[in-house]
């Protein structure tokens, strides 16, 4: 009985910092409730075509050897707080198998007198309430992977601190 008397003349400081406990709580969960969005702008394959010589066939046209992928995506993050993007891969799907492919950011050319060169994309940081867009660009060789125009392509990803999803994936093109 003594106590219930003391707790009742501490009943509005026990209410005020229960409810201070309660709105924090409540805060904080709210600031982490949103996640990356993405939107994809554009998708385009090219060939690249070389001359290697005259085939078998004797006609002496030039050949694709390989295939350049450009594709514009804007990320939103719609969360209160930074979000991290790792582990970006073009995944191409054949008819026999998957094939992920390392993405470069487009906006960061650099060249020489011979070659190009563009930054290889690990992870983005993006800020609060904020959107980046990506230029992501690939290339590769039909020996290495036997893509046909028409092929799905998509981009998978993982979001940091957002593990129970698993790895998400953007389809690029709509075949």
């Amino acid at each position: 009985m003594i106590l219930l008397e003391y707790l009742k003349e501490f009943q509005g400081v026990i209410g005020v910092l229960l409810g201070i406990i309660f709105s924090l709580g409540i805060n904080v969960i709210t600031k982490n409730w949103g996640t990356v969005q993405p939107h994809v702008d554009y998708f385009k394959d090219k060939a690249n075509e070389r001359y290697l010589g005259p085939d078998p066939s004797g006609d002496g046209r030039s050949h694709t050897v390989g295939y350049d992928i450009n594709s514009g995506i804007l990320f939103e993050n719609t969360s209160e707080v930074l979000r991290a993007i790792y582990d970006l891969k073009f995944v191409i799907h054949s008819e026999s198998k998957d094939y992920e492919v390392e993405i470069e950011d487009a906006a960061s050319l650099r060249s020489d007198q011979m070659f190009k060169y563009f930054d290889k994309v690990r992870h983005l940081n993006i800020g609060p309430k904020q959107m980046f867009y990506l230029k992501a660009r690939a290339n590769f060789n039909l020996e290495d992977i036997p893509y046909k125009t028409g092929d799905k392509v998509s981009i998978s990803y993982n979001i940091a601190n957002k593990k129970l999803r698993g790895k998400r994936t953007i389809e690029l093109n709509n075949n």
